[in-house]
Parts: C-alpha cells; sequence; structure tokens
C-alpha cells in the first residue's frame, strides 16, 4: 500500500518585506496521521526571494503573500548566498 504524503503550509511573520514559510509533511500511519517533516524558509520581498517563493508554494498561497507586498520589491538581492 502506498503511503500518501501531504503538505501544509503556514505563513508566518508576513510584512511588507519578507515572509516565513512553515511547511509541514504529514502521512498516515496505521491509520494515524503522523507529521514526519517541518521545514521553515525566510523569503526577502527582493526578485530572487519572489522567483525562489513562487517556486516553492501553491498559487493560493503565493496571491496571499503578493497581496501584502504589492507589485514591485521592497528589498534588494542578496550580494551573495550567506545573506540569503
Amino acid at each position: 500500500m502506498a503511503t500518501k504524503i501531504t503538505k501544509k503550509y503556514i505563513l508566518e511573520q508576513l510584512t511588507s518585506d519578507s515572509v516565513n514559510v512553515v511547511t509541514v509533511s504529514h502521512a498516515k500511519v496505521n491509520a494515524k496521521n503522523c507529521e514526519i517533516s517541518r521545514e521553515r524558509m525566510s523569503y526577502p520581498n527582493s526578485t530572487i526571494g519572489r522567483e525562489l517563493i513562487s517556486k516553492a508554494i501553491p498559487k493560493e498561497y503565493l496571491s496571499a503573500v503578493l497581496v501584502v507586498w504589492g507589485e514591485n520589491p521592497t528589498m534588494d538581492n542578496p550580494k551573495n548566498k550567506e545573506e540569503f
């Protein structure tokens, strides 16, 4: 029997400059819904942040973020990976 993994997305600390996205994965084990992973990622309202978040979360969540962020980025892109 194949185990179906479901994901739940939680938007935290959504501001005009950034958002934290928590992705919680669940699987049914012995008829019980069990959390198997929890990941947190921060995205800045920059060109790169917008590109990355658009690939990471479903469109309905992205739409909510973009309502708060508006049409234009408010932050500069990081100069290197350590800043992101």
